[in-house]
């Protein structure tokens, strides 16, 4: 299950889900995200996308198996497309290619989409949380200068600096 970037084992991992039980198939998600990354981390070539939208639909199916009630359609679609934008941001390409692929009505889309939203909001951020720790950082009257200040500042000092120490 960890060769290849796994698009052929997503039939018989969707089908076969109850035989394999969720134990087998955590293990198949995670030993495909840890190949990726030692792959990737000793250059080989290749992508992250189709791994991670195989461990998704691994997180899917385990979620269905957990929770019947979550219908398996939206489960496996959701955390199919969740995964990946969560790393990549792709939100409209990623929810499109569930919907095409897996022939989503309306209804099916909307919360695939939302899962994208949530997943890249949680994971990347809409920067609200950094810009507030930058700010704390600051103390209270330090104001933040642009970068053409700054410049400015450095030469400044350093016209000052060589003032004070000339040059032999």
């Amino acid at each position: 299950l960890v060769i290849g970037d796994g698009a052929d084992q997503l039939g018989p991992l969707i089908n076969l889900s109850e035989d394999l039980g969720v134990g087998t198939i955590v293990a198949a998600g995670l030993c495909k995200l840890v190949a990726v990354a030692l792959s990737t981390g000793f250059g080989f070539i290749g992508g992250p996308i189709f791994p991670l939208i195989f461990a998704g639909t691994c997180l899917g199916v385990v979620s269905h198996l957990v929770v019947p009630d979550v219908p398996a359609v939206i489960a496996i679609s959701s955390c199919m497309v969740a995964v990946p934008c969560a790393f990549i941001p792709a939100l409209f390409s990623m929810a499109t290619l569930a919907s095409v692929v897996l022939v989503l009505g309306g209804a099916a889309t909307s919360p695939v989409f939302f899962a994208c939203l949530m997943s890249y909001g949680t994971v990347c951020g809409t920067g609200i949380i950094q810009d507030l720790l930058r700010g704390s950082k600051q103390k209270p009257g330090d104001e933040e200068m642009d970068p053409d200040e700054k410049a400015a500042s450095r030469i400044a000092s350093d016209a000052k600096s060589e003032e004070h120490h000339p040059l032999p």
